[in-house]
């Protein structure tokens, strides 16, 4: 899938783009822009090389509230997992309520030589995040400041990130 630029979304009226989906791979798309955001059985999100993408879609928490693992490798060009912007227009629609992914239990990064920040300044709960673990993330400047609730944080590893 090396040409794929932009996978979009099928419509505002349809609930999600595959509904009984649970393990979600993108894998050596190289362009890829873009990719739809609700996948509502979703428990599984592995990303690895999609050099073009700068953020994550709109990970609104009722479109994937199943999620419980998330690994994001070498994506150079990712700034953050949800860009402040996205975030603002959730916090809006969400009627400014705290933000949570309550299923994640597991967040791994690595090689994102772009990545600023996990979460910019925005209100989010990990409720269930477990393990976190972020590796060759030069340009990493802060995990998550003291908005952001880690109760069950239980395994945390950071390498090779200079400014942490």
């Amino acid at each position: 899938m090396d040409n794929l630029v932009e996978w979009l979304e099928v419509s505002a009226v349809v609930s999600s783009c595959f509904p009984r989906l649970e393990d979600l791979i993108m894998r050596n798309c190289p362009k890829l822009k873009t990719m739809p955001s609700r996948f509502t059985s979703l428990t599984s999100l592995y990303i690895d090389n999609l050099q073009e993408l700068e953020f994550l879609p709109e990970w609104s928490p009722q479109n994937n509230k199943n999620i419980r693992s998330m690994s994001i490798w070498d994506c150079h060009k990712l700034e953050a997992i949800i860009s402040s912007k996205r975030c603002e227009g959730i916090i809006q629609r969400e009627s400014e309520e705290r933000l949570q992914m309550q299923a994640l239990e597991t967040l791994q990064i690595s090689r994102c030589s772009r990545l600023k920040s996990i979460i910019p300044d925005v209100q989010w709960d990990f409720t269930s995040l477990r393990e976190l673990h972020i590796q060759d993330c030069h340009e990493l400047t802060c995990l998550l400041d003291g908005q952001h609730r880690l109760k069950s944080l239980k395994k945390l590893s950071i390498s090779d990130c200079p400014i942490i």
